[in-house]
């Protein structure tokens, strides 16, 4: 189970803290100076171990705590001295490591026969797992080309998950081939710690390896002799194809890991090959802190420099969306260092001022409306700091808006209302803009707010302007009231709903019933409405544009043109297309309009 590195380990040395000669002996740990290679690993007979201790899976061993190296609560105590060139900071590391073991075998059955009829099975089995904290320094130079990473750890802070393992065997019984299986399960006892985990870093640390960290995991030991000693997983050695893919940290990275507080970082591997009955599994997880600890915890807060959370883009060509944001820091001195992170809108051009998005104050702009109706709506801002291990983070959600009366979208031609609400559950059929026709001449007192081409079954049909409704596009629409025709009075998306639905039932009857039977010639279609008389005659006797062998279905009288009597000039088809409006749940779409005015502009 064991996987033994060559390179970067600690040699066991005992109490004496100095520094001479560029080399730093810390009482159990020999620290390279900067600037020079780590030793390589001794054979296990050199080390002095120390005393093993007590432990149970589950519960962190008891533990002497003569054998921590160094002050834990301040690893830098010893190098503030005067005239100490290097600069030192505080380190911890956290660690969860994971091993697996199965050593394989097979036999024939029944034996003696050949070919061999070949059965594989597994003998042996261990899987360990622990987790530990440990603590140390790293000494450095200001611009990082020189620097080491020292960290011991403690039985106090190893906390062992999990061991246990078993070894399976089997005996012939007499000479039938049968067999007898027998297991034996392990550790029995108490299981010992023998050497805590350790951590080293070094930089530079000589072109020969492609390591420069080092970890040597947890060593622990046991009375039983199927488990005398076993380790966790190694790194900082090359294994050919085995081990996990080498980690150099050089100084550029050594920056953004300091400046990030740390790191976190995990490694799987498995030693054996692929496909082979006996291998170790490995998963270790290392997450280290570099930096003091938060002394002063940093405040933070977001705001706008006008005091809004809704901005709508201008109406001019392209529209404009401009903000200033504010972060609120204390400590003050850290507003510098504050970083935003800003939406992005599909199909609009963000610009950040400063560039770096960095400082207590920054403004972004949004040049060209987005494409999609989805880019508007609540957007969230989020402001960061961190200082050494000191960190906050806050966040502001803002909504964004278009200007609805404007022609200024991506498309151009429709208004803005009609180009953002046909991409919401508003819309139902293939909606266009016909504001412009000479077929569109709505006002306050219209009922008809679109029309379909059914004479020539045109595949889309057409919206007019809204806006001759009225500034909020009030209408007066139908509902169903105790069986009875009554008013509902609608704005904004909601009328724009009601006339969808209302000329897409027109589009859909013509295209579903009368489509087949189209004609342009004017001999066989006497009344110019598109259909062969013959067959309207056939089929729709009392000429309301409803097939007769449908009215009844659809609660209508095949017999009455205008069963519910909707006005003078009114039939059936058209009532329908009243019920279909009639079905529009009001405040159904609110939560998707994000139109100045609307429904969320409040």
């Amino acid at each position: 189970m064991k996987r033994t590195p060559h390179r970067f380990a600690f040699p066991i040395c005992l109490t004496l803290v100095m520094v001479m000669f560029g080399v730093v002996l810390v009482s159990g740990l020999v620290v390279p100076a900067l600037g020079q290679a780590a030793p390589s690993r001794p054979s296990r007979g050199t080390l002095a171990e120390p005393e093993p201790h007590s432990g149970r899976p589950g519960f962190p061993a008891n533990a002497d705590p003569q054998i921590s190296p160094f002050n834990q609560d301040d690893p830098c105590a010893m190098f503030r001295q005067p005239g100490n060139p290097k600069l030192c900071a505080p380190v911890k590391i956290f660690v969860t490591d994971a091993v697996e073991e199965k050593t394989g075998d097979r036999y024939c059955d029944p034996p003696g026969v050949l070919p061999c009829n070949e059965i594989k099975y597994i003998k042996r089995y261990v899987t360990f797992e622990y987790e530990a904290q440990a603590s140390g320094f790293m000494l450095y130079n200001k611009d990082l080309s020189e620097f080491t990473v020292a960290i011991q750890g403690t039985p106090q802070k190893t906390k062992i998950v999990r061991i246990k393992g078993y070894n399976r065997w089997f005996t012939q019984k007499g000479g039938s081939g049968a067999r007898v299986w027998q297991q034996r399960d392990f550790p029995v006892g108490p299981v010992t710690i023998r050497i805590p985990i350790r951590l080293s870093i070094t930089y530079p640390h000589g072109e020969e390896s492609k390591w420069n960290l080092s970890f040597s995991p947890l060593d622990i030991g046991s009375n039983d002799a199927e488990l005398p000693t076993t380790s966790g997983s190694h790194l900082g050695s090359e294994a050919g194809d085995q081990g996990p893919k080498p980690w150099t940290i050089p100084p550029q990275e050594m920056k953004q890991i300091m400046a990030a507080g740390g790191f976190d970082k995990t490694f799987q591997w498995r030693d054996g090959q692929l496909g082979d009955q006996s291998y170790t599994d490995h998963h270790l997880t290392i997450k280290c802190e570099i930096g003091e600890p938060c002394a002063e915890k940093i405040q933070l807060a977001i705001r706008t420099q006008d005091g809004q959370d809704k901005y709508c883009f201008s109406e001019a060509t392209p529209g404009k969306l401009e903000l200033t944001l504010v972060a609120d820091v204390t400590p003050a001195a850290l507003a510098d260092e504050v970083t935003w992170t800003l939406p992005e809108l599909q199909g609009s051009t963000r610009v950040i001022s400063p560039p770096e998005a960095k400082g207590r104050t920054i403004t972004v702009t949004y040049t060209n409306l987005p494409k999609a109706n989805s880019d508007f709506g609540l957007k969230t801002i989020t402001a960061a700091v961190k200082h050494n291990r000191c960190q906050a983070e806050a966040r502001k959600e803002l909504r964004f808006f278009f200007p609805a009366l404007a022609k200024n979208n991506p498309g151009g031609a429709a208004p803005n209302w009609f180009y953002y609400w046909a991409q919401t559950s508003a819309c139902v059929g293939p909606a266009r803009f016909g504001g412009g026709t000479e077929k569109c001449s709505i006002n306050a007192n219209s009922r008809d707010l679109g029309y379909y081409r059914s004479t020539v079954f045109d595949t889309v049909y057409y919206i007019c302007d809204l806006k001759n409704l009225g500034s909020d596009f009030p209408f007066v629409a139908k509902r169903i009231a105790d069986g009875k025709w009554a008013d509902l009075r609608v704005t904004g998306i909601d009328t724009f709903a009601v006339a969808c639905l209302h000329e897409n039932a027109h589009y859909t009857h013509f295209n579903q019933w009368w489509k087949q039977y189209r004609t342009s010639d004017r001999i066989e279609d006497g009344n110019r409405n598109g259909i062969l008389d013959d067959k309207e005659e056939l089929l729709d006797k009392d000429k309301d544009l409803v097939p007769d062998a449908l009215e009844e279905g659809l609660h209508l009288d095949p017999k009455n043109r205008n069963t519910y009597g909707i006005g003078p000039d009114g039939d059936d088809e058209e009532a329908l297309c009243w019920f279909a409006e009639a079905g529009w749940k009001t405040g159904k779409a609110d939560k998707e309009d994000w139109a100045k005015p609307g429904k969320q502009w409040k």
